[in-house]
């Protein structure tokens, strides 16, 4: 039997820890918390959707070119011309038992609603983005040490990074995005100064309402579970988790 997490939520900060006591591994999902005093990273400090005790996180290096713009654990936009925006101020959050949603919008005219789902082996992120722009959009998972990589699985939906202490996965739920490997710069990482690399999904999104739905399992043993059973029917709006059906709304 694969070893199990445990969710905690913490409605007062907005967040839910999931961690297993047998291998040490803690990852934090977050509602984005913002601070009008505008520190220095605060994107990447306070924004991201998840961050990991194991894996850490990735400190942005600029804007421009999505190797600097610190991408994982994020949904990120440009207008194309690789200029990026990530979730900086939600709108609104609300937090109940199965999830966090947030509204934020990277510009005034783009509407992003996010749900996070935790799970035992890790989380669901649900994204409708409503856009009266063409943009491009990356999405992406923990970013693992580059000089520890062993092997980098690709197929059609998804995409694993097995290093000598651990793996992460990224999953397109609806099949519509292609897997990329982003290489962030050396000292990047809040964790190892070696470069990151980190599993995304990319795609484009022409103007009107999109569905992305994606799943990140994470673990520092040397291979992933056996996979959740799991799918998203976006047009009645149903996560199926397991034996589980959840709505998002």
């Amino acid at each position: 039997m694969p070893e199990l997490n445990i969710v905690h939520p913490i409605k007062e900060a907005g967040q839910f820890i999931i961690h297993s006591d047998g291998n040490r591994h803690a990852s934090l999902l977050m509602s984005g918390q913002y601070d009008r005093n505008n520190f220095v990273n605060f994107d990447a400090k306070y924004g991201k959707f998840a961050y990991s005790s194991h894996f850490g996180f990735t400190l942005e290096r600029g804007i421009y070119g999505l190797n600097h713009a610190a991408c994982d654990s994020m949904l990120m936009f440009s207008e194309q011309d690789n200029y990026w925006r990530g979730r900086r101020e939600c709108e609104s959050v609300e937090m109940t038992d199965a999830l966090i949603r947030s509204v934020w919008r990277p510009w005034s005219d783009v509407i992003v609603t996010t749900w996070l789902i935790p799970h035992e082996y890790g989380h669901v992120r649900i994204h409708r983005v409503e856009t009266q722009r063409t943009l491009d959009c990356v999405e992406g998972g923990f970013a693992v040490n580059r000089h520890q990589l062993t092997h980098n699985d690709t197929s059609e939906n998804q995409l694993t990074l097995t290093t000598r202490t651990g793996v992460c996965q990224i999953v397109d739920l609806l099949t519509t995005r292609q897997p990329l490997t982003v290489t962030t710069p050396p000292n990047s990482n809040i964790l190892y100064a070696s470069p990151g690399e980190i599993p995304c999904l990319s795609t484009t999104l022409t103007p009107g309402a999109h569905w992305l739905a994606c799943a990140i399992n994470a673990t520092m043993h040397s291979s992933l579970p056996p996979p959740v059973i799991m799918a998203f029917d976006c047009g009645n709006q149903v996560l199926m988790l397991d034996s589980k059906m959840l709505e998002i709304k």
